[in-house]
This record gives C-alpha cells, structure tokens and sequence, in this order.
C-alpha cells in the first residue's frame, strides 16, 4: 500500500502493510514518516495521507496559512518536519513559531500551536 495525496489510509492497516513489506528485522516508524506524511489519530478509524512539505509553499506566512487551514492545532513535534526548511541564520523555528503561532498547552501538557491570525 502506498501512500497517495488526497487520499486518506486506515493508520493501522498501513502501518502493518508498510512493515510486512520491509525485510525481516527491519522496523517502520511513524517518525520515518516526518514531514511526509499526516495522520489523524482523533478520526473513526485513525487515518494516514500523503502530505510531503515539497507541496508547501516557500513564503513563511502562507505556509502557516495552509498548515492551519488544515489542523487547527498542532503539536510542536507535528509541525516542525514542515517549517524546518524555513529556518535560516537570522530566523531560528522558535523566531517562526512566535511570529506565525500562539503557543498553548495541550491536555497532554504538550506545547499546542495554533494560528495567530484568522487563516484565510
């Protein structure tokens, strides 16, 4: 089974079709999956789609646009493998984040970020 965009996968049934197709002894990870995939454990069944930071946008502001229009909120883990590449000498992910994000705490404890601005 290989991930498609637009098209959402059971995360369960990926995952196990993903590690019965990998050589005994090897092991899959969601984390190998950072940046290139998405998944929505709240959804009935949990569900996995394609969604690679390539098919982002280069300009800061509508990136954080496009990522909210999708997830209200995110998880600083979850949201990192798509601002990474925007970092530079003079603007560290924490500059983005503040810049672009509000910053909570999520039920978990976890920092949770959402948008600053209404996503339009």
């Amino acid at each position: 089974m290989i991930l498609r965009q637009g098209v959402k996968f059971s995360y369960h049934e990926f995952m196990k079709s993903w590690q019965d197709s990998v050589p005994e002894g090897m092991t899959t990870s969601l984390h190998q999956l950072k940046g290139i995939a998405l998944t929505d454990m709240s959804a009935t069944p949990p569900a996995i789609w394609f969604y690679p930071v390539t098919a982002l946008p280069q300009d800061a502001t509508e990136r954080f646009n496009r990522l909210f229009s999708l997830r209200e909120k995110w998880t600083q883990a979850d949201i990192e493998p798509y601002i990474r590449d925007l970092e530079t000498s003079s603007q560290s992910l924490k500059a983005l984040l503040l810049k672009h994000a509000r910053m909570s705490t999520g039920p978990k404890g976890e920092k949770v970020f959402n948008a600053k601005r209404t996503v339009t």
